[in-house]
């Protein structure tokens, strides 16, 4: 939110800031700007920053007079989505919600064509699913402009987001892991993750947004070794599904798990 918004919020009463990962000094500005009661919200492990990020004992130092509360339930995701991103970025306050589905879905592919074609397939998967919302959350704008200009010449119709768009189409959507910060949707792909593409800890962190953007089901591709952020998708006993390399297939079509 802009100054300009803020001061607007401020006159009625509460403004609400979402982004607990904002940069330190960028708090202490609003505190010295605004004198109203205000909230702020937001979630460490979705800091596109390490270096920038602003954690709870911070933003107690710049308001010690405020009062703080940790929301540790996890709703959005199926308990198989959320303990797939608990490996990537660890919140061990987390509790999970007793809601199932099909584990997220590892697939490797043998080269860049064989890539786009399991992309397509997830993508005609997800059209004749009971599921309506489909977000494809590439690491960088780039990537998703990219991988959007390929599927759209197969004749896939995607809303593209980028730092440009005013506003947000229902539907089966692509862009990058910054921008998708505090969407969700019913199923996501996650292209690339392989370990060139995500191998620094700030790729960590795009990683771990873009899984938990899902809420029923959640696919990731690759072309060469997975990301050193996947490695336990590789120990015995894991959860996570690993598809054989090069192939296109993909499982039967998933359906709304009911919540009780």
């Amino acid at each position: 939110m802009s100054p300009y918004g803020w001061r607007a919020a401020a006159r009625r009463g509460n403004p609400v800031r979402p982004g607990g990962g904002d940069r330190h000094v960028q708090y202490a500005v609003l505190r010295e700007l605004f004198s109203c009661k205000m909230t702020i919200l937001g979630d460490a492990n979705q800091s596109v920053n390490p270096l920038s990020s602003s954690s709870l004992p911070v933003i107690r130092d710049i308001f010690p007079d405020a009062d703080c509360l940790e929301l540790c339930r996890s709703y959005r995701s199926t308990s198989e989505i959320t303990d797939f991103a608990q490996h990537i970025s660890r919140n061990d306050k987390l509790i999970l919600a007793e809601r199932h589905g099909l584990p997220p879905q590892v697939r490797a592919a043998a080269d860049r064509r064989a890539h786009d074609k399991q992309i397509l397939a997830l993508v005609e998967r997800h059209r004749q699913s009971d599921y309506r919302s489909l977000g494809i959350i590439c690491k960088t704008v780039a990537q998703a402009e990219q991988l959007h200009r390929t599927l759209a010449a197969e004749g896939i119709d995607l809303a593209f987001l980028d730092y440009e768009s005013t506003e947000f189409s229902a539907g089966a959507v692509i862009t990058s892991a910054h921008i998708a910060k505090g969407l969700e949707f019913d199923t996501v792909i996650v292209p690339h993750v392989d370990d060139t593409n995500y191998a620094t800890e700030m790729d960590k962190g795009m990683l771990y947004i873009a899984c938990t953007r899902a809420m029923h089901e959640l696919h990731l591709t690759h072309v060469g070794p997975p990301s050193r952020f996947l490695a336990f998708t590789k120990e015995p006993g894991s959860n996570p599904a690993a598809a054989t390399t090069g192939t296109a297939e993909i499982p039967a079509r998933g359906t709304r798990t009911p919540v009780g």
